[in-house]
């Protein structure tokens, strides 16, 4: 039962939101712009010192999109070090 005075939310752009949010994260994108999008979306109008406070989380947003992002290297490089070998057993 939903609860009188909510807010009618688009939930194919919220659907939408979460999903650019997880692809962003797994391919070490930054994320806090889809964060504030996606409270936005929810109806949350976010106030001078929690955007400061987001604004602030931008370093540590920094260093982990630069952690995802060589972690994302990685696996590529290994899935085409594993294609190669892959190709070369078949080869023989």
């Amino acid at each position: 039962m939903m609860p009188h005075g909510t807010n009618s939310v688009d939930t194919a752009a919220l659907h939408g939101l979460v999903n650019a949010l997880g692809r962003a994260q797994a391919n070490g994108r930054a994320t806090t712009p889809i964060i504030r999008e996606l409270l936005a979306e929810l109806g949350y109008q976010l106030g001078d010192s929690v955007d400061a406070e987001l604004s602030d989380d931008n370093r540590y947003e920094a260093a982990r999109v630069a952690a995802a992002r060589t972690a994302v290297v990685r696996r590529r490089g290994a899935a085409a070090r594993a294609r190669r070998l892959a190709r070369e057993a078949v080869a023989r």
